[in-house]
C-alpha cells in the first residue's frame, strides 16, 4: 500500500506541474491578446471584440485549471494522511501485542508470588 501511495502521489505531483505549465502558458497568451486588443481598439472594433472574447475564455480556462490543481493537491494531501494513519495503526497494533505479552508475563509472576506467599503461610 505504501509503494502504491507514493506512486500515486508522484503521478499527482507530475500532473500538478503540468497544470502549472499550462496556466503559465495561458497567462502569456492572455497578455499577448490584451496587447493586441489595445492595438485593435482604435482600428477595428469587431476584431477587438473577438480578441476580448478570447481573453475571457483564457481566463475561464485558467480558473478551471486552478480548481483542478487545488483538487489534485487535496488528493495528494489525503493520500499522505491515509498513509500516515496506516503507519500509526500498524504501530498501535504492535504496541498492543507487546502490552499483551507484558501483561501475560506479569500475571505469571504475580501468580508465582501469590503461590509462594500461600506456601509460606
Amino acid at each position: 500500500m505504501r509503494v502504491a501511495s507514493q506512486e500515486w502521489q508522484r503521478t499527482i505531483k507530475k500532473e500538478i506541474r503540468r497544470i502549472d505549465r499550462d496556466i503559465q502558458s495561458l497567462e502569456r497568451e492572455e497578455k499577448k491578446h490584451a496587447a493586441e486588443c489595445k492595438k485593435l481598439a482604435a482600428r477595428d472594433k469587431k476584431a477587438m471584440m473577438i480578441t476580448a472574447k478570447s481573453i475571457v475564455q483564457a481566463r475561464r480556462a485558467r480558473d478551471k485549471m486552478y480548481m483542478a490543481r487545488a483538487t489534485m493537491s487535496t488528493m495528494s494531501n489525503q493520500l499522505a494522511t491515509q498513509a500516515s494513519m496506516l503507519k500509526v495503526a500498524g504501530a498501535l497494533g504492535k504496541s498492543a501485542e507487546v502490552m499483551k505479552g507484558l501483561n501475560d508475563i506479569m500475571k505469571v509472576r504475580s501468580e508465582r508470588y501469590l503461590q509462594r506467599a500461600h506456601e509460606m503461610l
